[in-house]
């Protein structure tokens, strides 16, 4: 039975990869639907690999090696310090989109400039940089960086609290700091709504699942959470998190009191979200459109994009390295399963992986969207979380822990995210210097009239949110007068200015 369980898993798991090689290949009709239709086969006979496995006991860690734990201020430190030193390039990349926005807003002492959305923070926190620095855009970098960093860390405690292992930790410490997938949220100014919630989510997380009995941890762990919820609406799922690591892993003394602590989460969330719908409308939009096709993106879509963090363009171009992250995958997954037994740490951990990848994706529902691009894939910053935790648990039990095949792996893997990282950087530096040119152009057109009306501008350049929004907050020093982009009408008094390209035309 089994003999035969664990044929049909390799068999599927071959299947997979053929459609693979000939969808990024471009060999024959493979298309996107087929690829999704053989990975639920694959997953779906794993199920049985797993369950038909004789249970043994669970391997308790030796209270050596469970006790084998790096100084948590010394952890963050080091990796801040990793993250500055791969994201310092960014420092002066300057403000994209929302960010000028957001940056009037901040002076002008606002806490939103979205009718249907309340995100305060974000406005606490630039202000009083703002008043200090003026607008330093390098600074706003470098608290994404920073903050970047600190999730790196907290990532790495509560991968050790799960799988009992120093380091297993910093592996998934490692994982997360390099995961290219989470660019967008770092780059972005304006992504500190997801790195902050995310800090947020990790230290409420890290509180509750705290060993050490101390009254006043449950107090901040509710704190950070409606510190996280007022950064983005994406927080409500913390609740779902704190259940599944509550579900999951061997954590035997703290179990009760991390689903009692998820209780009160969920009575918090559902206060927040009740005092939120009785004071602001929900945005029109939020949900219309899931239809099937809407909720099969949300399953499928994240953990497609995780697994090739690539632009559609840079697959194409080296179909073998999409080819490759697929096959590392699938293959250690694959071995991985043959190993576990339904009682297995391993096997708990990567399902609660999973549960937290779909848990921090789901709040978004139809708003959820990643383009070819990766423009949208700051949505998948806290699912990182729940990827990092798979990937450290299936590669430790596919090698069987041997060093001579645990360490070149992740190695690898870790050399070849650097290299798409500061690929995908050098496009937010590059769309920084068009972002110049353009707002230069726009100050080098003789301002004689009262008010503009700019046509032509570009919303994104290779995925960069360049001028989606903020080209009059932008342009606003350089241009006198009142400016606004894409009028319907034109309004007596003002003049057209249209980008062709290279510079502003005006009409």
């Amino acid at each position: 039975m089994r003999r035969a369980v664990a044929g049909l898993s390799w068999a599927s798991a071959l299947y997979l990869l053929v459609r693979v090689c000939a969808f990024y290949l471009g060999i024959g009709s493979t298309r996107r639907h087929h690829l999704e239709s053989a990975a639920f086969l694959f997953v779906l006979l794993l199920v049985p690999l797993v369950v038909t496995r004789r249970a043994g006991a669970a391997a308790a860690p030796s209270p050596e090696k469970a006790q084998r734990r790096i100084r948590p201020a010394l952890q963050i430190a080091a990796f801040v310090a990793v993250s500055l030193i791969i994201y310092w390039p960014l420092l002066s990349a300057g403000l994209f989109a929302d960010d000028y926005v957001i940056v009037d807003a901040s002076r002008e002492g606002q806490l939103t400039v979205w009718r249907e959305l309340f995100r305060p923070v974000i406005f606490l926190v630039w202000r009083p940089m703002l008043a200090v620095t003026g607008m330093s855009a390098l600074l706003l970098h470098a608290v994404n960086i920073i903050l970047h960093g600190l999730n790196a860390a907290l990532v790495a405690l509560l991968a050790q609290r799960l799988l009992r292992d120093r380091w297993s930790g910093l592996a998934a410490g490692g994982l997360f700091v390099l995961l290219p997938s989470g660019l967008e949220a770092v780059a972005w100014p304006s992504g500190l709504q997801d790195v902050l919630m995310t800090t947020f989510v990790l230290l409420y997380l890290v509180l509750i699942t705290d060993e050490e009995r101390v009254w006043w941890k449950g107090g901040v762990a509710m704190v950070a959470l409606l510190g996280g919820l007022l950064t983005k609406e994406t927080a409500i799922a913390a609740p779902l998190l704190a259940a599944a690591i509550g579900a999951g892993p061997e954590l035997l003394d703290t179990r009760h009191r991390i689903w009692k602590a998820a209780a009160v989460s969920l009575a918090v969330v559902a206060g927040f979200i009740a005092i939120r719908l009785a004071l602001l409308p929900v945005p029109a939009s939020y949900g219309v459109d899931l239809t099937r096709y809407g909720i099969k993106e949300l399953l499928v879509r994240p953990f497609a994009t995780l697994v090739v963090p690539l632009r559609e363009e840079e697959a194409y171009r080296a179909p073998a390295l999409a080819i490759g992250f697929v096959t590392l995958v699938v293959v250690s997954l694959r071995l991985a399963s043959g190993r576990w037994d339904w009682q297995a740490v391993g096997f708990r951990v990567a399902l609660v992986g999973g549960v937290m990848v779909l848990a921090a994706v789901a709040p978004v529902l139809s708003y959820f969207y990643i383009d070819d691009d990766l423009l949208g894939s700051r949505y998948l910053y806290l699912a990182q979380v729940g990827w990092v935790l798979i990937l450290t648990v299936v590669f430790e039990t596919a090698s069987h822990k041997r060093d001579a095949v645990l360490v070149p792996l992740f190695g690898s893997l870790l050399v070849v995210w650097f290299a798409v990282t500061s690929l995908h950087m050098k496009i937010w530096t590059d769309a920084g210097r068009a972002r110049d040119r353009l707002v230069a152009a726009a100050g080098r057109t003789t301002p004689d009239c009262s008010s503009w009306a700019v046509y032509g501008l570009p919303s994104t350049l290779r995925g960069v949110p360049l001028f989606i929004n903020g080209f009059p907050e932008a342009a606003r020093h350089e241009l006198r007068g009142r400016i606004r982009v894409a009028p319907a009408t034109v309004e007596a008094g003002e003049c057209r200015l249209t980008w062709n390209g290279e510079t502003f035309v005006r009409e």
